[in-house]
């Protein structure tokens, strides 16, 4: 193709560098290309750049785990107030019922001893239930506390752009010529 250049040169110094681009792709043809191109407009570079600065700055703002204390307190005084005002009359009336002075007998300490046992064990059962629940609940919030900010961190670090392939482009020399070899031989009666 050096002749065609050589053809090409007297046309170069007249042609600007475009046209003669334009020029040359037209007769030659284009190779086959990759191209960059951006994935999202500015605005939204932007808005990725601040999910990926939310995501870091949450997770490394994050403290480490401590298990929290529970104040079990009020559920505890609650349960022993009902104890003194609702089970202990109870037994007293339940004692007073049976009557022969009952309520001065080993039966009244037998029965106030059994129910406080019992209030303390479903006192001690409920405050770990109570604990573990809560414990649980504080746990699946910083979860999701982490997940949120790696989803914030994946959005951030997304490929700002992607890649587009074009194929080759015959030029109008890379088409003609094949077939203007053909007709050639199919004239000259197919030799050389």
């Amino acid at each position: 193709m050096p002749s065609f250049m050589n053809f090409m040169s007297p046309i170069s110094n007249v042609m600007p560098q475009s046209w003669q681009d334009s020029f040359s792709n037209f007769m030659m043809g284009q190779p086959e290309r990759f191209e960059q191109f951006q994935r999202y407009n500015p605005q939204q570079q932007q808005g990725l750049q601040q999910m990926l600065s939310q995501g870091l700055g949450g997770m490394q703002g994050m403290q480490p785990y401590q298990p929290q204390q529970f104040n079990f307190a009020p559920i505890a005084q609650q349960a022993q107030t009902r104890f003194s005002t609702q089970t202990v009359p109870s037994i007293l009336e339940r004692l007073t019922g049976m009557g022969g002075g009952a309520q001065t007998s080993s039966a009244l300490g037998q029965q106030l001893g059994a129910a406080s046992s019992g209030l303390s064990e479903a006192l001690a059962a409920l405050e770990a239930q109570y604990s573990q629940q809560q414990q649980g609940l504080n746990l699946q919030g910083r979860g999701q506390d982490i997940s949120s900010y790696q989803n914030l961190l994946n959005m951030g670090m997304q490929q700002p752009f992607d890649y587009g392939r074009h194929q080759a482009q015959p030029g109008l020399l890379q088409s003609l010529l094949p077939q203007a070899a053909r007709a050639g031989m199919a004239y000259f009666g197919g030799g050389f």
